[in-house]
């Protein structure tokens, strides 16, 4: 109910991306193995085999689910080693890559043939633009994109990893409480830090519960999940000392909220075996603290899942492209995914997560030619992105820009819309509803924009 009801969830299931599938398939993995490998003494090949379709078609969603499919094969070599079983089960065991392969080796094979690598440039782009935008977010110095991350740039995403986890479902409800109450009293710093320590404890104090479960054999057979805490540990540490990304942080945990619901059952298990030996007055204290909790829960998911605005603007940014551009214009979109879906224009990825060459282009300070050379008219995207690789246009034409205001938002979502300066000398506009723009040709490396140009603001 916890999982089912939270924000979190809520918002990061309905994002139009791969997270809610990735995340069934790694339940869906996760339930076949405990129920039809771990606890048989001699499954047969074809249990194997299944296995390894579920992981592949996981790996096929995510592809950083291979983290999960070697924690499961290092928890059932362990597994067999403490049973002393023959070397036979080792052939059977190899099938579950072979299956991963199956569903996994034709795209494989089709991305090395087109592309060139193993891997998708998205992993690629989201580690350069992690190093690009450090300056801008305070992360490290601004040139980072070329001369790679420091000790400082990785700490300071190992610790932003670290405060994602306030957002797990069962314990997002308190950490928001305590923000609120410390922007109430004005101490936000001295709550946020009381939050920290009581979280920390929090987290070893079920870290000792689990410890004990090896005690008692009805308790013990939960250790059979603990490989889902090595994928966790490692999927944190990938994305904090090397991946990065750390404006995705909450999409990229994901599995780890799921994993940490599952643990959260057997917690709430050994409270509910507690509680029914205890006296009136305790058992009313729970009842009443129980109920408590699921009222706050239940207005607190009504509030952000349901009442509040949308988060993000894509819908709305959609709507103006449709509006204000011409059909036969070339757009260029660093967040360009659920516009291009949605919208109907030709709309050209600039960030490099589905466009090697626009990659290459920001990698060596040639965006401003990549746009000359696709011939794209117009460049939209939030004022930070655009001002990080053209400059700080809105800051040199106050006068002209304006913020974006996008429907159902309370506040402006920061969108900007530039005409680059070819197509502003054919286009005396960019739509009905602003004057075009003129964006320089000069790429990142200058930081400049031409000072006649002028931003559309979207509406």
């Amino acid at each position: 109910m916890i999982w089912a009801f939270s924000p979190v969830v809520t918002k990061q299931s309905a994002n139009g991306l791969e997270t809610a599938l990735a995340s069934f398939m790694i339940a869906l993995s996760v339930c076949y193995y405990l129920e039809r490998i771990r606890p048989a003494e001699n499954p047969g090949a074809g249990r194997f085999m299944v296995q390894g379709i579920l992981l592949g078609i996981m790996v096929l969603a995510r592809i950083d689910g291979v983290l999960l499919m070697l924690a499961m094969l290092l928890d059932y070599l362990v597994l067999l080693r403490a049973r002393r079983v023959s070397a036979i089960r080792l052939v059977r065991l190899s099938l579950v890559p072979l299956g991963v392969c199956i569903l996994y080796g034709p795209w494989l094979l089709f991305n090395m043939a087109a592309c060139g690598s193993p891997l998708q440039d998205s992993g690629a782009a989201t580690r350069f633009l992690s190093l690009a935008y450090a300056g801008y977010f305070g992360y490290g110095a601004g040139d980072m994109g070329s001369r790679g991350p420091d000790s400082s740039f990785i700490w300071a995403h190992l610790t932003h990893a670290i405060s994602t986890m306030k957002v797990i479902p069962p314990m997002h409800l308190f950490f928001r409480l305590i923000d609120k109450a410390g922007a109430m009293l004005g101490s936000p710093g001295g709550f946020r830090t009381a939050g920290n320590i009581i979280g920390f404890l929090a987290l070893g104090g079920a870290g000792f519960a689990a410890f004990r479960w090896r005690r008692d054999e009805r308790r013990k057979r939960r250790g059979e999940m603990h490989f889902l805490i090595l994928f966790a540990a490692v999927l944190i540490a990938s994305y904090t000392t090397y991946v990065f990304g750390m404006f995705f942080f909450l999409r990229y945990f994901y599995p780890v909220y799921l994993i940490a619901c599952s643990y959260l059952a057997f917690i709430l298990q050994d409270i509910h075996d507690w509680y029914t030996g205890r006296s009136v007055a305790v058992k009313r204290a729970v009842i009443l603290a129980s109920a408590g909790y699921a009222a706050l829960f239940g207005f607190f998911s009504y509030s952000q899942a349901f009442r509040s605005k949308p988060i993000y603007p894509f819908y709305d940014v959609v709507r103006w492209v449709n509006e204000n551009t011409g059909d036969g214009e070339r757009i260029g979109i660093f967040q360009c995914g659920m516009i291009g879906y949605l919208s109907n224009r030709h709309i050209i990825n600039l960030d490099g997560k589905v466009n090697r060459e626009a990659l290459e282009a920001m990698k060596s300070g040639g965006l401003g030619g990549y746009l000359r050379q696709e011939g794209i008219e117009v460049v939209i995207d939030h004022s930070d992105i655009l001002k990080i690789f053209f400059g700080d246009s809105q800051g040199k034409m106050t006068g002209s820009c304006t913020d974006i205001i996008c429907q159902k938002m309370e506040r402006p979502s920061g969108w900007i819309a530039y005409r680059r300066p070819a197509a502003a000398l054919e286009k005396s506009s960019l739509g009905a509803r602003g004057a075009g723009g003129a964006i320089s040709d000069e790429g990142p490396s200058s930081s400049r924009l031409t000072g006649s140009a002028r931003a559309v603001s979207i509406h």
